[in-house]
């Protein structure tokens, strides 16, 4: 896990755009989800987890959108993205649906639609609490 958490550091460049700037919050939220899921904390752990998915969303969507003005305006507090809203913008973004296609081949591979249906629910659930 170290290697990756490695990787992932050594993956920001100087260049200073939406996605480079985002992704250093999720490196230490990766690291406090690995501690604190060690230490039994594992509430603690899946808040981590879930502030580091939220941020690199963030990210990516400021990212492929091009909203450069905009992400200025998060650094600074003066602009709010919801974490669904952005979800949904690059959900339908053209450059992720070679994404869509092959998650579905593998998902459709592994799981009836019934249980698709249940998991889906299940992680919208999750990330709506």
């Amino acid at each position: 896990m170290h290697d990756i958490f490695g990787d992932w550091i050594g993956s920001v460049t100087e260049e200073q755009d939406a996605i480079n700037y985002t992704m250093l919050d999720p490196a230490d939220a990766l690291q406090a989800c690995i501690f604190s899921a060690l230490s039994g904390y594992y509430q603690v752990a899946a808040s981590c987890l879930r502030s580091a998915l939220e941020l690199n969303v963030i990210g990516a969507y400021f990212q492929l959108l091009s909203k450069t003005s905009e992400f200025d305006r998060f650094n600074k507090g003066e602009y709010e993205v919801k974490f669904g809203n952005a979800c949904d913008c690059l959900f339908d973004h053209p450059s992720t649906q070679g994404l869509h296609n092959h998650i579905d081949s593998k998902w459709i591979a592994q799981y009836s639609p019934k249980s698709h249906a249940t998991i889906k629910v299940g992680l919208e659930i999750y990330i709506a609490s």
